[in-house]
C-alpha cells in the first residue's frame, strides 16, 4: 500500500498526463485510421515506424540524461545538471540538422522502398527529425529531477498539439502528409513550453566546469543499442509487412497493430517513474529489486487486462472505437496484445537494468531483435505467422531478462551481506 501511495504521490500527474497522452496518441492512430483510406494509413504507420527507429538517439539521450541527472540530484550537484543540459543540447542541434539533411537527400530512395507516389511525406519526416532530436534532453532533466508533474504536462501538450494539427490538415485534404505534419509541430510546441520551465528550475545554479562529459556519453552507446533493438522488436514488423504485402493488407495490419500498441504504451508512465527512482536509489546504494517486482506486477495486470478483452471480444472492440474497416484482421488483435504485453514487461526490465548500470542483457536483446527481423523477413506466409513470431520471441526474451535481473540481484545482495559481516 505504501508503494502505491508513493507512486501516486510522486507521479500522479505524470500518470494521468501520460495516460492522457497515450489516449491522445491512440486517438491520433484511431482518428487517422478512420479519416484516411487503408492505403494512406499504411503509408502513415510505416513511415512512423521508420521514424521511431531513426529516433533511437532521442530516446537514448533522454534515458542517459535522466540517469545522470538522478545521480547528480542524489549528490545535490545541480551545477553539473545545468552543464549537462547546455552541452548536450548544443550537440543535438548539430546532429539534428545533419540528420534532417541526410534524410531529405535520400527521400527518393526511401519513397521507392515504401512504394510511395511522392517524396513529400519523407521530407516532412526529415523536418520532424530536427525538432524531435532537440527535445529529449530537457525532458530527461525533468524526469531525472523527478519533476514528474511538469514532465507529464509537457508530454501531454505536445501530444495534443500533434493530434489537433493532424486532424485539421487531414480534414482539409492533405492526407498522410497532413497527418505527418502533426509529428513536426508537436515537438516544436513542447520545446517552446519546456524552455521557461528549465530556466526557472536551474536559474540560480552556475554551470559546472569540471563535468566529465566523455564518461557520461559512454553510457549513451549501451542506451542507444538497447532502444534501437527494442524498437526493432516492436516496429520492424510494420515495415516488413508494408514492403512484402499488398497496400490493402498492409493497411489492415497497420490498424490491428495500432490496437496492439495500446497495450504497450498504457503503462509507459509507470516505467518512467521506475527508471528515475531506480537510478537514484542505485546511486544511494539502496535496494531496488523489491520495487521492481511491484512495477512488473502492476504493468502485467494493466497490459494483461486489455489483452484479455481483445481475446474475448475483438470485433466488438474494433467496432466500438470506429475501426470497422480493419475487421478482416480483428482476430489478430488478441495475439498482438499478448506480444505487446511481453514487450511491455521486457521494456521494464531493460530500463531497470540500464538504471542500475547492468548491461549483460544487451547481447540477448540484440540476438532476439535481429533474429525476429530475419525470421519475419524470410518467412511470412501469413500475417498471423508474423504476429505469432513476435509473441514467442517476446515470451522467450522476458524469461531470459528475468533470469539475468533476478539472478544478478541475488548475487549482489549476497555479496553485500558478506561485506557487512566482514566489516
Amino acid at each position: 500500500m505504501k508503494f502505491i501511495k508513493t507512486l501516486i504521490k510522486d507521479g500522479g500527474i505524470l500518470l494521468v498526463a501520460t495516460m492522457g497522452a497515450n489516449v491522445a496518441n491512440g486517438l491520433f492512430q484511431l482518428i487517422m485510421g478512420g479519416m484516411l483510406k487503408p492505403r494512406q494509413f499504411g503509408v502513415l504507420t510505416s513511415l512512423l515506424s521508420l521514424f521511431l527507429i531513426i529516433l533511437v538517439p532521442v530516446a537514448a539521450m533522454q534515458t542517459m540524461t535522466t540517469k545522470y541527472v538522478a545521480n547528480f540530484k542524489a549528490a545535490d550537484d545541480f551545477a553539473k545538471i545545468k552543464q549537462l543540459l547546455i552541452s548536450t543540447t548544443k550537440y543535438l542541434i548539430v546532429i539534428g540538422a545533419v540528420s534532417a539533411l541526410v534524410m531529405a537527400t535520400a527521400a527518393g530512395e526511401i519513397a521507392a522502398f515504401f512504394k510511395l507516389s511522392s517524396e513529400l511525406p519523407v521530407l516532412i519526416i526529415a523536418a520532424g527529425l530536427f525538432f524531435a532530436l532537440v527535445l529529449p534532453v530537457g525532458r530527461g532533466v525533468l524526469q531525472g529531477l523527478q519533476k514528474f508533474n511538469l514532465l507529464g504536462i509537457n508530454i501531454l501538450a505536445g501530444t495534443i498539439t500533434k493530434l489537433l494539427v493532424a486532424v485539421v490538415l487531414v480534414y482539409l485534404g492533405y492526407g498522410a502528409a497532413g497527418a505527418l505534419m502533426g509529428i513536426v509541430i508537436g515537438p516544436v510546441v513542447a520545446i517552446i513550453l519546456l524552455e521557461p520551465v528549465l530556466v526557472k528550475l536551474l536559474r540560480k545554479h552556475q554551470p559546472a566546469v569540471s563535468l566529465n562529459l566523455r564518461k557520461i556519453y559512454r553510457f549513451f552507446w549501451p542506451t542507444a543499442a538497447t532502444i534501437f533493438f527494442f524498437n526493432l522488436l516492436i516496429g520492424a514488423d510494420i515495415i516488413i509487412v508494408k514492403h512484402f504485402f499488398t497496400p490493402k493488407w498492409a493497411g489492415y495490419y497497420a490498424g490491428a497493430v495500432t490496437m496492439g500498441k495500446v497495450v504497450l504504451f498504457l503503462p509507459l508512465a509507470i516505467t518512467m517513474v521506475m527508471f528515475a527512482k531506480s537510478a537514484e536509489a542505485h546511486a544511494k546504494e539502496e535496494d531496488t529489486l523489491a520495487d521492481l517486482k511491484r512495477y512488473l506486477l502492476i504493468i502485467g495486470i494493466l497490459s494483461g487486462a486489455v489483452t484479455l478483452i481483445y481475446f474475448i471480444m475483438p470485433r466488438q472492440v474494433m467496432l466500438l472505437i470506429g475501426f470497422g474497416k480493419y475487421l478482416p484482421l480483428a482476430e489478430l488483435i488478441g495475439l498482438l496484445g499478448a506480444a505487446m504485453t511481453f514487450f511491455a514487461l521486457n521494456n521494464t526490465l531493460l530500463l531497470y537494468q540500464l538504471s542500475v548500470h547492468r548491461l549483460k542483457f544487451i547481447w540477448p536483446l540484440a540476438f532476439s531483435a535481429l533474429g525476429q527481423v530475419a525470421f519475419i523477413w524470410f518467412y511470412h506466409p501469413t500475417l498471423e505467422t508474423v504476429v505469432l513470431t513476435m509473441v514467442i520471441n517476446g515470451c522467450l526474451l522476458f524469461i531470459i531478462n528475468s533470469v539475468i535481473v533476478f539472478q544478478s540481484g541475488r548475487l549482489l545482495s549476497l555479496q553485500a551481506r558478506i561485506l557487512n559481516i566482514i566489516n
